[in-house]
């Protein structure tokens, strides 16, 4: 057997097992909302995305420790210039 075919045995008996039902509640939930999309975006936050992907692609970004270390210097400027 697979272990896709495991894992779906092994939920299906812990499912039938339990008798929690806010689980059972939540994992209704989670299946009903995978079946829709969870997440509908505007045309702008579309472009946005597409042009993140593209400025990935070309290089043009920074590091999240750089970003990061940039963000701490000018915290740490303007906590001395009060």
């Amino acid at each position: 057997m697979d272990i896709s075919a495991n894992i779906k045995n092994n939920l299906i008996s812990r499912i039938q097992q339990t008798k929690d039902l806010d689980l059972l509640k939540s994992l209704q939930m989670f299946f009903d909302s995978s079946e829709n999309s969870l997440f509908e975006l505007s045309n702008k936050q579309s472009n946005s995305i597409e042009i993140g992907r593209n400025e990935i692609e070309k290089g043009d970004f920074i590091e999240n420790d750089q970003a990061i270390s940039e963000l701490m210097a000018d915290y740490c400027q303007l906590n001395t210039e009060y």
